[in-house]
């Protein structure tokens, strides 16, 4: 798709958004070659080192690297990702970038690490003008506080087997102040 285009940008763009789709349908084998060809054009055409498409690229072939189990691999390509957000300044990659690098850092049991992530995640959430993204960002640190037995001072007192909205008891809402980070692992 996209490489009988003459623009290289068309092409970028074009793989990055399909490699995605194909993430999403389960297809990583499909999306890590589109990923991969997205990342060799950029590192053959100079203009294009810096475009976002190239960031999104680093961090979704992270991602499927990371379900892959391969997390030195994952760590490198996400690490890759997040500096070419920083460049590019775009906030969705960033926060992307973020969010992958917590889930590796706790697949590598750096909890401390895996917080700092989610924390740094939720400071780029005011600007995007979504409460899908902050819920995201809390769904994911709720698991891995649970994953890890620690005990949140969100979770005293909530049965997570009872009926009701757990967003009522300010699980899922921006946080005003930063909450204690997990410091010690039980069990």
């Amino acid at each position: 798709v996209g490489q009988s285009a003459a623009d290289p940008a068309t092409i970028l763009m074009t793989n990055t958004n399909l490699a995605e789709t194909k993430t999403v349908q389960g297809n990583l084998v499909q999306a890590e070659r589109l990923y991969r060809r997205v990342l060799h054009l950029a590192a053959t055409e100079e203009e294009y080192q810096l475009s976002s498409f190239v960031g999104r690229a680093h961090i979704g072939l992270g991602a499927i690297l990371y379900e892959w189990n391969a997390l030195e691999a994952a760590a490198d390509q996400l690490d890759k990702g997040l500096e070419q957000a920083r460049q590019s300044a775009d906030t969705r990659t960033l926060l992307g970038a973020y969010v992958n690098l917590a889930r590796l850092f706790q697949a590598q049991g750096h909890l401390d690490q895996a917080y700092d992530m989610l924390q740094q995640a939720m400071q780029l959430t005011p600007g995007l003008g979504s409460e899908f993204v902050p819920a995201i960002i809390n769904t994911f640190q709720t698991r891995l506080w649970l994953a890890h037995d620690i005990q949140s001072p969100w979770l005293v007192g909530i049965d997570p087997a009872a009926p009701g909205d757990l967003g009522r008891h300010g699980l899922v809402q921006h946080r005003s102040k930063a909450a204690p980070k997990p410091t010690a692992i039980v069990g």
